[in-house]
């Protein structure tokens, strides 16, 4: 079975605590600051409201998967 992902990109926490509670898979993005010149971007998942009201600044990704 093939799936399809749709991603969303927000910097509004409703939004996110919104998607959340339909049921959609939320991540942060996240900046791991590996030595003084290189920076990695990582996405997070959060698992509940809390988790999404304790992310400051960052881009909220929303995923949805559709089956095929």
């Amino acid at each position: 079975m093939d799936k399809k992902i749709i991603k969303n990109l927000t910097y509004n926490k409703s939004i996110a605590m919104q998607a959340y509670k339909e049921g959609y898979e939320v991540y942060a993005t996240q900046i791991l600051r590996t030595s003084d010149n290189v920076q990695r971007v990582y996405d997070c998942r959060l698992l509940s409201i809390d988790d999404i009201l304790n992310v400051d600044k960052a881009l909220f990704i929303i995923k949805e998967v559709e089956l095929k």
